[in-house]
């Protein structure tokens, strides 16, 4: 008999009853609906069959949802005709910082200028399209890793070793009426969860793993809109969305599928109850 849904985490979080994803899945049981916890890397594809920690894997349920990101595994699933959420082409589309921005373009929602690094550029190169200083970031980077900000030649050329001669980066416009601090939206669906403002006294990245606060944030109409709009051109369920504070109102940032959300709860929001009567109600069960 298959399962209803897999829960599908990254390994790290395989640590006995692991309150994080035991707090989403005890959201299922209300809905009836049944549930294995599984964790992405052990999984394996060979010969187009799949297995889990090298056994023979059981028939999958009929719904996927990952808290974590596996091109190869969400596509196997989306072949046989199992609704993965998010969809591999909506993880790809916010993995890939890139793929982000072009998709956003088609929207009328302010971003910061962005190109993709060459090797044969130059801090002048970029400074003479993007402005000085400016943003490195790396195109496929997480929790602000890989994010520069960039304010002389010799800072420049001292990071290209780093970072590998920029390959896989991108060259952005820095928003400088937003730095430290930035805005995020968490939804599910169409349901706005709740947004945060992050401030970081010490750093350019308002990021919460690289030291920043996390505080309640109201939400207008303005951002209301821009957040859903922006799910809906990336084709994501469940994503957390990054605005800057730009001097004319909010630029967007960047989006992530596989956020996490203890800020969210710890100032209240219902975020895996939300999430969970998403995926349950609307996905699983239709």
């Amino acid at each position: 008999m298959r399962t209803q849904l897999w829960l599908l985490y990254e390994k790290q979080f395989d640590v006995g009853l692991s309150p994080i994803p035991w707090s989403m899945a005890r959201h299922c049981g209300p809905y009836g609906v049944s549930f294995d916890i599984l964790f992405i890397e052990y999984f394996s594809i060979i010969e187009d069959e799949l297995y889990y920690k090298g056994v023979a894997s059981p028939t999958p349920p009929f719904n996927v949802f990952f808290r974590g990101y596996d091109l190869q595994l969400s596509r196997w699933f989306e072949k046989r005709g199992i609704r993965v959420i998010n969809s591999s082409n909506a993880m790809a589309s916010c993995k890939d910082k890139w793929a982000t921005y072009k998709l956003v373009l088609e929207t009328n929602i302010p971003q910061p200028l962005t190109i993709v690094s060459k090797p044969t550029h130059s801090f002048s190169q970029v400074s003479s399209i993007v402005g000085s200083p400016f943003i490195a970031k790396d195109r496929y980077g997480m929790k602000g890793q890989g994010v520069y900000l960039i304010d002389s030649e010799t800072m420049f050329d001292s990071l290209q070793p780093i970072t590998g001669d920029f390959s896989n980066y991108l060259f952005q416009e820095y928003v400088s009426s937003s730095h430290g601090k930035d805005c995020r939206v968490y939804i599910a669906g169409d349901t706005i969860i709740g947004a945060i403002l992050r401030n970081n006294q010490n750093d350019f990245r308002a990021n919460i793993s690289q030291g920043g606060t996390f505080s309640d944030y109201p939400i207008s109409a303005a951002l209301r809109e821009a957040s859903l709009e922006i799910s809906r051109v990336l084709g994501a369920e469940v994503v957390a969305i990054d605005f800057l504070f730009g001097e004319n109102g909010f630029v967007f940032c960047e989006a992530n599928t596989n956020a996490g959300f203890h800020s969210f709860n710890k100032l209240g929001y219902q975020t895996t109850s939300v999430i969970m009567d998403y995926i349950c109600n609307k996905v699983v069960l239709v």
